[in-house]
């Protein structure tokens, strides 16, 4: 069984702290430097127990504290990054042999997910694109904001950022533009909730805010305002992610979850997506 790090810090007394914790809880334990940090390592087993302890132990003792530790580790599955490219590439291989202009008017979304109560629409919206070259573009970059976000949310978490993120996004560009014939499509409201999802995220657990919001708002600018592209959309799903990763750090729910609870959100997500498509087809 591997050893994994649960928390490092530049701070002795603070991993020295946490290694008491972990010694009254009776979990065996390694203090490990690196990189100029020192590190708290556990059996890869005994992962989520010990951030549970050290969770309790620092939220009782050291308010403060609890959300500077070091945001959990987790290992990035081959499996989802495959499982990412199929549910898009399905999506895309569906629209682009089945479904007809009756089914794009009821997926898209739009206004109507007011005026109508289309709720889905901010869902199955971000699984219809214009084109090869707008798929391609979502395609590679869920990909990579997959690997980032599950190797500090955990696999349900990860996808959640995304639905979350995407369908918040979308329904709130559908507000802003509900007096206008106003339409929107595509993975990338979700994407850029993933990336406002990691900027929350890093921004609760650093001290120099400027870096992750900088990046974030960079990314936004140039990527996300090119002439053909729905910049409001694009912008809402941001924020939406960045509320939800600041949620994350403060509650340190990655840490928290444990295995049983990613997998219930990973299929709780999924069962939202196909209730969405339901009601189009």
């Amino acid at each position: 069984m591997g050893c994994i790090a649960i928390e490092k810090s530049d701070n002795e007394d603070f991993i020295l702290e946490g290694s008491l914790v972990l010694t009254a809880v009776g979990v065996a334990h390694e203090i490990y430097s690196e990189d100029q940090k020192l590190g708290l390592y556990v059996d890869e087993d005994q992962r989520d127990f010990s951030r549970d302890q050290l969770f309790r132990y620092h939220s009782e003792n050291n308010p403060t504290r609890v959300h500077r530790s070091v945001a959990p580790s987790f290992s990035v599955s081959a499996n989802m990054l495959v499982a990412f490219v199929f549910v898009l590439t399905g999506f895309f291989y569906f629209q682009n042999t089945f479904m007809t202009e009756a089914f794009w008017d009821k997926a898209s979304s739009s206004a109507a997910i007011f005026t109508n109560h289309a709720w889905w629409r901010a869902i199955t919206s971000l699984f219809l694109h214009a084109d090869s070259t707008h798929f391609s573009g979502n395609l590679f970059a869920g990909v990579l904001m997959t690997a980032v976000l599950a190797s500090i949310f955990g696999s349900g978490l990860t996808w959640t950022a995304f639905l979350f993120s995407g369908a918040v996004g979308n329904a709130i560009n559908a507000y802003v533009y509900r007096h206008a014939d106003h339409f929107s499509i595509g993975f990338s409201t979700a994407v850029f909730g993933a990336v406002g999802a990691w900027a929350g995220y890093k921004l609760h657990d650093s001290r120099h805010w400027i870096i992750p919001v900088g990046t974030a708002l960079a990314i936004l600018g140039l990527w996300g305002a090119s002439p053909d592209s729905d910049f409001m959309a694009h912008f809402w799903g941001l924020i939406a992610g960045g509320v939800y990763g600041v949620v994350m750090a403060w509650t340190r729910l990655p840490a928290r979850l444990g295995k049983f609870g990613q997998a219930a959100l990973s299929t709780l997500v999924a069962a939202l997506i196909a209730a969405a498509w339901i009601h189009v087809v």
